[in-house]
């Protein structure tokens, strides 16, 4: 896949690929995106703002926001100021700790948002990228 204007492209049809990765607003250091479930970056911007994340291919109740990210954790010079476990275990408190998780947040969009539960899990099974490597 090429990166222009933003946004991973399909090079055969040009098109913004459904659910992948939006670069720009985080850099990614651990981990591929589109195809592992645990990321690990820094904001592009604020560097010294780190993030680990899991992120599914679909969001769930579990997730922030009912999205795709279950967990997240941002440090700041190693002191932790974002934790999120299925739950908040401690919510941005400034206004530049909530512009950073809307960052995240934005950097990996649910293409369900506003499809029902069954036409979700038939994109998932249709495209499903992490498939049991995690049984094996």
């Amino acid at each position: 896949m090429e990166e222009g204007a933003g946004f991973w492209r399909n090079p055969s049809k040009g098109k913004i690929m459904e659910g992948e990765f939006i670069p720009g607003r985080i850099t990614v250091t651990k981990g591929d995106p589109n195809a592992d479930l645990r990321i690990s970056g820094h904001m592009t911007k604020a560097p010294h703002y780190t993030f680990e994340a899991m992120v599914f291919d679909v969001g769930s109740d579990y997730g922030i926001e009912a999205g795709r990210i279950s967990k997240l954790h941002v440090r700041h010079k190693g002191r932790t100021v974002i934790w999120f476990d299925r739950g908040w275990e401690k919510q941005p408190q400034s206004w530049k700790e909530k512009a950073i998780l809307k960052d995240i947040l934005g950097s990996f969009p649910d293409p369900h948002k506003n499809k029902s539960a069954l036409e979700a899990r038939a994109w998932s099974a249709k495209n499903a990228r992490r498939g049991m490597r995690f049984f094996r």
